[in-house]
């Protein structure tokens, strides 16, 4: 399946255009239901990723829904282990239905060899780019970092996936709009 095949869900292409530019990093596609996850993990994109695995958010599939409430938490503490699945991943994605337009829409994405060069083109420019943080990114880490909890490889990781945005930005250094945008991609069902 080709990348921009899939309807709506810009996000996870943008977010597995940034897991492919970022090594080292575990990415997990989220999905309710998960064939939406699995789909876009059979893309040519997708495979360029290293490390990349899809699952449903929990075992009833409502984990974080905003019409349903989920029922793993109800069940006693059994069935909490499927939280443990996101701490291990550094992009987490979450896929969600395409809305009516977006898939009634003429609209055809942009195809994958365009997206396979940008990558290309990052990986190259990422050796040039520091992974040292301005004052400003210093502290909106550390801000980030009090409210969401993360551990210390939650930040390198932090750190890392904003470099790779950097990276395809064509910047030269790591800005605070990338480190906000990799503080996306960690935060999601990240509790503290």
């Amino acid at each position: 399946m080709r990348l921009e095949e899939l309807p709506g869900n810009y996000h996870v292409k943008r977010g597995l255009e940034v897991a492919a530019v970022t090594v080292g990093v575990r990415t997990l596609l989220i999905g309710s239901p998960l064939s939406d996850a699995r789909k876009f993990a059979q893309t040519g994109i997708a495979k360029m990723v290293g490390d990349l695995a899809y699952s449903p958010p929990c075992p009833c599939g409502y984990f974080e829904e905003l019409d349903r409430e989920c029922l793993c938490n109800k069940r006693g503490p059994a069935f909490k282990g499927h939280r443990r699945s996101f701490h291990t991943a550094g992009i987490r994605l979450r896929v969600a239905c395409p809305l009516g337009e977006e898939i009634i829409s003429d609209f055809v994405g942009e195809g994958e060899d365009a997206i396979r060069g940008r990558v290309y083109g990052a990986k190259k420019r990422l050796e040039g780019i520091p992974d040292t943080l301005c004052p400003e990114g210093k502290s909106l880490l550390i801000h980030a970092n009090e409210q969401l909890g993360f551990h210390a490889r939650g930040v390198r990781e932090i750190v890392s996936v904003s470099r790779s945005i950097a990276a395809m930005d064509t910047s030269c250094r790591i800005l605070p709009v990338h480190l906000l945008e990799a503080i996306q991609y960690h935060a999601y069902g990240q509790t503290k």
